[in-house]
């Protein structure tokens, strides 16, 4: 139960905020919301458009959490509350938007105008948290839920993030670029069975967009911040990460270069053989 009460806070806290933004008086309107989205968003090429029909779905969202909290009061530890609502909200309220992607995120609104609010959702939005993507489909394979998205928008060959060293021509059109590379070529003295495999970020950021708009902070040591707070000593390869190297550079098509290095203490190749008998080097490694 006290699962549902959670799920119910926080669809209630989404009710008050959309009625906030949506109200009458000084209340920012959605539309000016989506226009500062847009905004913000223009290097990406998304654009956010204001749908009046959802002005009303935050009452409905409300009343079927209080009437699902209700019925399923009684429910084991075991029950799937937040994936057993999203599906039901996708069935019942936001059935219109099956084929759309469907995001649902409460923020503070209170004393903040349209530009901050508009900020504060995209920071919910690309956060991490994957808590608000409430159509996510069932993989038969995997038995689990993964979310629908456009996922070749961002990653690919011809995308904004690409897994090469990609160098833009020089354009007009601004955008920014992301290429990441794995390489290596040395190895520990005496341990030949270990490696040390070198992840490359270089992030490319057009002149014409140098410093983030909010922040003031130059866009491509910004960008270089995320990835380091997000790579630098973890353990998102297996073992662990950290950052050898951090540089700046610019390119002579008017783009500012930002080169990131993180080293990784990796398995070069456990079998070794020896007068036809083959073994495993095991070595202790840490993480």
């Amino acid at each position: 139960m006290k699962m549902a009460k959670k799920l119910l806070a926080v669809v209630l806290a989404g009710v008050l905020a959309l009625s906030v933004l949506t109200g009458c008086g000084n209340a920012v309107s959605t539309k000016t919301i989506a226009d500062g989205l847009s905004d913000m968003s223009k290097v990406e090429e998304i654009v956010y458009k204001a749908d009046s029909k959802l002005n009303g779905k935050a009452k409905e969202l409300g009343e079927y959490a209080v009437k699902f909290a209700k019925d399923h009061e009684h429910e084991g530890e075991d029950f799937d509350y937040s994936g057993e609502l999203n599906k039901g909200i996708m069935a019942e309220v936001m059935k219109d938007y099956k084929d759309k992607f469907v995001y649902i995120a409460e923020t503070e609104t209170k004393g903040y105008n349209a530009t901050t609010q508009a900020y504060t959702l995209l920071e919910v939005m690309y956060s991490g948290d994957d808590d608000g993507n409430i159509n996510w489909e069932w993989n038969e394979d995997t038995k689990e839920y993964e979310p629908l998205g456009e996922w070749d928008r961002y990653f690919g060959g011809t995308s904004n993030i690409r897994p090469y060293l990609f160098i833009p021509d020089t354009q007009t059109e601004v955008k920014h670029y992301i290429c990441y590379q794995v390489s290596f070529d040395e190895m520990p003295r005496y341990q030949d069975t270990l490696k040390y495999t070198n992840v490359t970020f270089t992030i490319f950021v057009h002149g014409n967009d140098r410093n983030d708009k909010l922040t003031g902070i130059p866009r491509h040591d910004l960008i270089a911040s995320i990835i380091r707070e997000r790579f630098n000593w973890s353990n998102i390869f297996g073992m662990q990460t950290h950052l050898i190297s951090s540089k700046e550079s610019t390119t002579d098509n008017n783009y500012i270069v930002r080169t990131l290095i993180f080293q990784v203490v990796d398995t070069n190749g456990i079998h070794k053989t020896t007068d036809k008998k083959s073994s495993i080097m095991n070595y202790g490694i840490r993480r």
